[in-house]
């Protein structure tokens, strides 16, 4: 019995009908802040104002723009981190495949460089800066872009591309 809860459990979390998400321990260091900051970026926390206080609560600014294009990327790395006092640098690339906005994607393959400045105060470490669009991850633009109940035949053609580079 348990073995079929457990199957049925694993069937319905693969189909996506249910999200689940456990909150991690809030990271100690400069380096773990930005990459829980940026494992949230590319899941699309930025991109809804559901999912934004995932991404916020890492982050010294109260709220966002209304972001209409994101940056869709392939991967980042976290590349150095850099600690003085009460304040650290931590530098990140990023590989990007290109921009999403209007429905519309337009390739621009690239590598885009961001120093990341942080504070600490009351034992936490914050981002002070950069707050760039999102940038997210090609596997879940394409699953958030789907979940849109109108999709436009320019999104549509978009995806077909995504897809393709995802691959």
């Amino acid at each position: 019995m348990k073995a079929i809860v457990r199957m049925l459990l694993a069937a319905t979390l693969m189909s996506g009908v249910i999200e689940v998400r456990a909150e991690l321990p809030y990271p100690t260091f400069p380096a773990g802040v930005v990459a829980a900051y940026l494992n949230e970026d590319a899941a699309g926390s930025g991109w809804s104002s559901e999912t934004f206080p995932r991404l916020i609560r890492y982050a010294v600014w109260p709220d966002a723009p209304g972001w209409d294009t994101v940056t869709v990327i392939k991967s980042f790395s976290i590349l150095d981190t850099a600690v003085s006092g009460h304040k650290a640098k931590v530098k990140v690339v990023y590989s990007v495949l290109g921009q999403l906005g209007n429905d519309t994607f337009k390739k621009a393959i690239s590598s885009e460089a961001v120093t990341y400045s942080l504070s600490l105060a009351n034992g936490k470490w914050t981002i002070e800066e950069p707050q760039l669009m999102p940038h997210i991850a090609v596997g879940d633009v394409i699953r958030l872009s789907k979940a849109r109940e109108n999709q436009t035949p320019e999104l549509k053609v978009s995806l077909g591309e995504l897809v393709k580079m995802s691959r």
